[in-house]
């Protein structure tokens, strides 16, 4: 085990952890409604599909690697401190176009998802500077 110093480590471990399950509530809370009451999920309905792929995909892979990293990294295993900032970086690269989503929808005179700036905002910009200070941090450590 690699030693883990309070602050940017746990903070991320947290992060990443707090991510995984916030999604994957966010995600159910569509999914399992529907499925009591034997209708396609509104994601999936809105994109015209049986099941919404970013559900599927978020469900089945990102947020369970998400999840086991977060522990991996709160446990002070290698695995955490590998694979923690590259997490961080995919939240980042992720949240970036769904931020430029809402303006270009709004340039294209759809109805924007103004909704999504706050949150998605907060994860993108968390997700950056936790990977900023933990890279930083790993560099000191050598």
């Amino acid at each position: 085990r690699l030693p883990l110093t309070l602050g940017p480590f746990v903070a991320a471990a947290g992060f990443l952890l707090l991510t995984a399950l916030l999604f994957g509530a966010l995600w159910l809370s569509d999914i399992v409604p529907a499925l009591i009451d034997g209708t396609a999920p509104a994601a999936a309905t809105d994109v015209n599909l049986p099941t919404n792929p970013v559900h599927v995909l978020d469900l089945a892979i990102f947020l369970p690697v998400v999840a086991v990293v977060g522990g991996s990294l709160w446990q002070r295993r290698p695995l955490g401190y590998a694979a923690a900032p590259a997490m961080l970086v995919f939240l980042a690269l992720t949240g970036l176009p769904i931020l430029t989503t809402v303006f270009v929808a709004d340039a294209r005179g759809n109805e924007p998802a103004w909704q999504l700036l706050g949150p998605i905002g907060v994860i993108t910009a968390v997700s950056i500077l936790l990977t900023w200070v933990l890279v930083h941090g790993l560099r000191l450590r050598r």
